[in-house]
């Protein structure tokens, strides 16, 4: 079995951390990707293949916002 994972259908950030496992009991695929930008906004899909062909696609559409400020008041 392969787990392919694509972003907007071409290939993911390289600042990407893919985790996959498959073993008999546990098969699982998870991606994170640590301080998102805007530009990691978009849609992320998995798509596992087997050896006759058969594909199992599972996507995500993902927004990322700008920071958000909180303005900080002096003491005194």
């Amino acid at each position: 079995m392969e787990i392919i994972w694509k972003k907007d259908d071409d290939t993911v950030t390289p600042r990407a951390h893919i985790e996959t496992h498959l073993h008999v009991d546990d098969k699982f695929s998870k991606l994170s990707i640590e301080r998102v930008v805007e530009g990691d906004s978009g849609i992320y899909s998995c798509e596992a293949h087997n050896r006759p062909g058969i594909v199992a696609r599972s996507a995500v559409k993902v927004n990322v916002r700008g920071k958000i400020l909180f303005p900080l008041f002096g003491r005194g």
